[in-house]
């Protein structure tokens, strides 16, 4: 992932904890819009990291051990702890998002993980497609962050195709280096 700038992981949650993560009757559901040059078509919301349920903030503390454990092991630095948390529903047939790169705001790694239904994912080099999967529940799609493993780092350009059958779930962690809510440049 430090040289690609991407992996996947096909089995990363149990149906059991997704459905621990999936739902959160606090959160405030928004449509998304266009931002910048960034097309897409869903509803989202936000919680700042540590204001989400306990088997949240396990998950994604979890997943920056052992992710900075393997780092370390490689002569990587440790990534930083996540902040921020975003759920994105992406209805069936319309649902997408265009081909981005998160902004530079967004350091260390992107998790996102699919909680319900499928959608063609790719990333995105100087020539085309330089891989695409179909997601699932359960499915963790990782992204280099700015500024890791170096300063210079970015991430990949990506984007999602709409859901052929049904609605799409996804939770997305990151670490914004300006704290939690502090925004980011389109």
């Amino acid at each position: 992932m430090s040289e690609q700038g991407w992996t996947k992981i096909p089995e990363a949650l149990t149906t059991a904890v997704i459905d621990q993560v999936r739902e959160d009757d606090r959160r405030q559901w928004r449509l998304l819009g266009d931002e910048g040059g960034v097309q897409q078509h869903a509803f989202g919301s936000y919680l700042p990291f540590d204001e989400t349920l306990p088997a949240v903030r396990a998950l994604g503390d979890r997943l920056v051990a052992d992710l900075s454990d393997a780092a370390l092991r490689l002569g990587l630095p440790a990534l930083p702890r996540f902040n921020e948390v975003t759920w994105g529903r992406y209805p069936a047939g319309t649902g997408r998002i265009s081909a981005h790169q998160d902004p530079a705001e967004y350091g260390g790694v992107i998790a996102v993980f699919t909680l319900q239904g499928q959608a063609l994912f790719r990333i995105l080099d100087g020539q085309g497609t330089a891989a695409e999967w179909q997601t699932g529940p359960g499915q963790l799609a990782l992204l280099r962050g700015a500024g890791w493993p170096r300063p210079d780092s970015r991430c990949p350009v990506h984007e999602v195709m709409p859901p052929q059958v049904g609605d799409r779930t996804i939770m997305t962690f990151r670490h914004n280096l300006g704290g939690a809510g502090a925004g980011y440049m389109v």
